[in-house]
C-alpha cells in the first residue's frame, strides 16, 4: 500500500514538472517571436588614417 502511494506521488510530481517545463518553453518561444525592436539613425562609421 505504501509503495503504491509513493509511486503515485512520484508520478504526479513528474507530470507537474513536465507541464511546468513545457509551459515555460512555450512562454519563452512566444516572447521570442512577438518581441519587436525598431531602431533608426544608426550609422556605422570607420576612421581612415
Amino acid at each position: 500500500m505504501t509503495n503504491t502511494k509513493v509511486t503515485r506521488k512520484a508520478l504526479l510530481l513528474s507530470a507537474m514538472s513536465l507541464l511546468l517545463c513545457i509551459s515555460m518553453l512555450l512562454g519563452t518561444t512566444f516572447a521570442w517571436f512577438t518581441d519587436s525592436v525598431t531602431s533608426s539613425g544608426n550609422r556605422i562609421s570607420r576612421r581612415i588614417r
